[in-house]
């Protein structure tokens, strides 16, 4: 749902299902089940790895400039939440 640059080959990927059923899909959204994540991207070896999961709805990702926290914001819960990032 939105990319957030690491560098040219790492990112932060946010993903508002964990699953490409439709049917679970509007299940999810209408029971407002936690599933979805972030991830993060590693170009180098094509794979990505769960990073924040149990999410509602993840929407939007930014990384600090920094590069010391991310900020997640969720289309069903308030407001955006940062984490803080091990370097």
């Amino acid at each position: 749902n939105d990319v957030a640059g690491i560098d040219e080959q790492h990112h932060f990927v946010s993903n508002d299902f964990a699953t490409s059923n439709h049917f679970m899909q509007s299940l999810v959204n209408y029971l407002r089940i936690p599933g979805s994540f972030v991830a993060q991207w590693d170009a180098l070896s094509s794979a990505y790895k769960k990073v924040i999961p149990n999410l509602q709805y993840a929407n939007g990702v930014l990384l600090s400039e920094d590069k010391k926290f991310l900020y997640v914001a969720e289309s069903v819960r308030p407001g955006v939440t940062v984490y803080s990032l091990d370097n």
